[in-house]
């Protein structure tokens, strides 16, 4: 989608970039990146489009196994105390030696972003994380040096300024139980769709105007009834999924609903933009296709041990398949949503080059 919006608008550029969950490395990336908007978006089609699951994951049989034994041994040890930790099901050290490679960091901090911040082609970069030591949604976001720190503390979710890392990046892409925390100062942190009940606060609190939202969620279309109701009890893969779901991606709509009753209210009322309220435009890109169904037709691209681990799981049952867009990293299902990306965009591209072109 972006690289599409990058190529109609070659002058194109965001000051302000922040994401959650694979959103986060897509943000960082383009902030990191040297390159013009529209030359970094196109590069990370690239990247993604030759995407395959080792990666991001070790996905050997042996280590699965290994994996699953650790798990099932502390859910079965009755409180005792495991010799080796459970800690995801599936093992990242590809998806952080992919990120080191990504993202330049000598020092370990993205020096892309430093220079653009230093030069001002760039205001800030914001990640979001969940602390499974606080349970609340933390931002780390990182301005120039001239800008006052970054400070907020709302119900369930906090700002911080910090000088964004790799670390910082894995933690918010660590999605829970699949994919193992990642320690950021002492704690541990995992995906930060887990508490982002307003996803647009980032954004907000850096001070954007107007806000391009690129969601993985299509339009909700009115579910027809079921001829009869079904008898079988639901696969873990369908609970899982529809969890994840759920905690991953459903509270967008509601915190765009709000910000554009808020924005109505500013315009059309004095006493609250003088009470601090702001009219912000939000636009938001959603697929016109259902992820998870582009998944199940995928499948049988996952390599055996984890195809076995999520069929174990009972994706190949109807409606199951959500868990599977979240575990597929294969060049074939990612090109498939790059070209539904291009398609999207191309047919609301009026309507966003006069959201943009200003």
């Amino acid at each position: 989608m972006l690289a599409r919006l990058g190529r109609a608008l070659p002058e194109l550029e965001f000051d302000i970039f922040t994401g959650v969950s694979a959103g986060a490395i897509n943000a960082a990336y383009l902030a990191n990146a040297a390159g013009s908007f529209a030359e970094s978006a196109e590069a990370l089609c690239a990247l993604w489009s030759k995407l395959r699951m080792e990666h991001v994951v070790r996905a050997a049989t042996p280590e699965m196994l290994r994996n699953v034994a650790r798990w099932s041994v502390q859910l079965l040890s009755g409180g005792i105390q495991p010799l080796s930790q459970a800690q995801g099901l599936l093992d990242t050290a590809p998806l952080r030696s992919l990120l080191r490679e990504l993202l330049p960091a000598p020092d370990g901090n993205l020096s892309g972003v430093e220079q653009k911040l230093a030069c001002g082609r760039l205001s800030a970069l914001a990640v979001t994380t969940t602390s499974y030591e606080s349970g609340q949604a933390v931002t780390f976001a990182q301005q120039s040096a001239d800008q006052a720190p970054v400070s907020w503390r709302r119900p369930q979710r906090v700002g911080r300024s910090a000088r964004i890392r790799v670390e910082h990046v894995l933690a918010s892409a660590a999605i829970p139980i699949l994919f193992p925390a990642v320690e950021i100062a002492g704690t541990w942190h995992g995906d930060g769709s887990v508490r982002d009940t307003a996803p647009l606060s980032p954004a907000l609190h850096l001070g954007a105007e107007r806000i391009l939202v690129v969601s993985t969620v299509r339009d909700p279309v009115p579910q027809p009834e079921p001829a009869a109701p079904s008898s079988t009890y639901p696969s873990l893969a369908r609970i899982v999924g529809v969890t994840l779901n759920s905690l991953l991606y459903g509270h967008m709509e509601s915190d765009v609903a709000q910000m554009r009753r808020f924005t109505e209210l500013a315009r059309a009322c004095p006493a609250a933009r003088e009470s601090g309220l702001r009219p912000v435009d939000v636009c938001v890109l959603r697929p016109t296709l259902d992820l998870g169904e582009i998944a199940a037709e995928m499948e049988h691209e996952l390599p055996r041990a984890v195809r076995y681990l999520t069929r174990g799981l009972g994706t190949k049952e109807r409606n199951s398949a959500d868990l599977l867009s979240a575990v597929l990293f294969e060049a074939r299902y990612t090109q498939r949503l790059i070209d539904c990306g291009r398609r999207d965009v191309e047919q609301r591209l009026p309507d966003l080059l006069a959201f943009l072109g200003s």
